[in-house]
């Protein structure tokens, strides 16, 4: 059984897939989704397209659907024109390699970009490409909160041995985690498991090296990861 953990949404949406696809999967929330207060005089300046690398910081706002929306990954980008928005660019499934498209593409004369983002971010677009002429307005909108603690179900389960592996898409995920689950003195059993991630996630070599196993996927491309979860459980589970 594979346990993925992310906020309770994602985790649900991405359980349900690899289940589908006939692996055991169950979620685990991690995060909790918080939303900050935006003050009015955000949408009072003039911008010439938004920037949304997170699905939870969309907004809906009439004044802003008219507007061209860089997304980072298909996921976001769906959830955006779920939201309203009309002309939706998704050049990239990571922020850096979105970034380096934007500065080729967008004359910075054109006026400043808005970018909604989360408290935690992996990748700075803003001071990225401080060095151009383009210019990128960070405002947060929302934070995730670590849970303080492992529901009981879960620390069972640990316990039964029936986990093969976890999903992690987030490096604060791994770090809230782990140390959940040492409090618990839980942590060794997961020298029995597969960590299921992407290969772009800075994972220190003590992260990942006493698993019994590391698959990534190169991408960074959700649909590829699962790709690698499936193929790993046609092997582990083929007859001999």
């Amino acid at each position: 059984m594979i346990v993925v953990i992310r906020d309770i949404d994602d985790a649900t949406y991405n359980a349900e897939y690899l289940q589908s696809s006939g692996v055991p999967a169950i979620p685990l929330a991690i995060l909790s989704f918080s939303a900050l207060e935006l003050k009015n005089e955000v949408f009072d300046k003039s911008y010439q397209a938004l920037i949304y690398t997170s699905k939870h910081a969309i907004v809906e706002n009439n004044s802003l659907y008219s507007l061209p929306v860089w997304c980072v990954g298909n996921a976001t980008g769906a959830a955006a024109k779920k939201a309203g928005y009309k002309n939706i660019l998704v050049p990239s499934d990571n922020a850096r390699s979105m970034a380096d498209v934007m500065v080729h593409k967008i004359k910075a004369d054109d006026g400043p970009l808005l970018w909604l983002s989360g408290a935690d971010i992996a990748f700075d677009i803003a001071s990225y490409v401080s060095s151009t002429k383009l210019q990128v307005k960070r405002v947060i909108n929302y934070q995730m909160k670590p849970i303080s603690q492992l529901p009981d179900w879960f620390v069972d389960l640990v316990r039964t041995g029936t986990i093969t592996g976890i999903l992690v898409l987030s490096k604060r995920s791994f770090d809230c985690f782990s140390s959940l689950m040492i409090s618990k003195n839980i942590w060794d059993y997961h020298k029995k498991w597969y960590l299921f991630t992407f290969d772009k996630i800075p994972f220190g070599t003590t992260d990942t090296s006493s698993f019994l196993g590391c698959i990534k996927s190169q991408t960074s491309n959700i649909d590829d990861l699962f790709k690698h979860i499936k193929d790993w459980y046609s092997i582990i589970n083929k007859p001999r």
